[in-house]
């Protein structure tokens, strides 16, 4: 109950930052899971997902708010399950209005594990925290294509559950 309280705690100062509270962008992506640490010696898979963003903003020092959720399938022989993570991503784009825009970012994830209905642990929910670098690259009018690469800390309670993440997708601005 506590990382409730405490992602709507962070949802909400990021809100109140914001100089105009409405969405101003969606977008969905594809996403290469790559793992490391504990995942990679547990032997999980590398594989694909999704997830969808919106944007909020400007925010705190020309920076937008960019909220979204994703999900990934961790299996290896033994068992899998599913991670569903909500992002609370601060994002600053550096020659915004330009063709091609790198960005960088950071943000705390809320993620609950879902495990199989065959094991005899409970599902969970973690804190954690990812670091983002990445690029848009405006193709037609509000359009843009969305490449990122991002460092995912899955648990900050245990300094194992890491993986890369690489994504491309698309961004409709409004």
């Amino acid at each position: 109950m506590k990382k409730y309280v405490v992602l709507f705690i962070v949802a909400g100062i990021l809100i109140a930052g914001s100089n105009a509270v409405y969405a101003k962008a969606f977008g969905g992506k594809i996403i290469y899971n790559k793992m490391m640490d504990d995942y990679k010696d547990a032997q999980y898979e590398n594989n694909l997902s999704g997830g969808v963003f919106f944007e909020i903003g400007p925010s705190f020092y020309d920076s937008v708010f960019r909220p979204g959720f994703d999900w990934v399938t961790l299996e290896n022989d033994a068992y899998s399950y599913k991670v569903y993570s909500v992002h609370l991503d601060w994002v600053w784009f550096f020659m915004k209005g330009k063709p091609l825009t790198p960005f960088i970012g950071f943000g705390p994830a809320f993620n609950y594990r879902n495990y199989d209905s065959d094991r005899t642990e409970d599902d969970d929910s973690d804190a954690g925290i990812e670091g983002i670098v990445g690029l848009e690259y405006n193709i037609s009018g509000p359009w843009s294509l969305y490449l990122d690469l991002r460092f995912i800390q899955h648990d900050i309670a245990d300094l194992g559950d890491r993986m890369l993440r690489a994504s491309v997708g698309v961004v409709y601005y409004f």
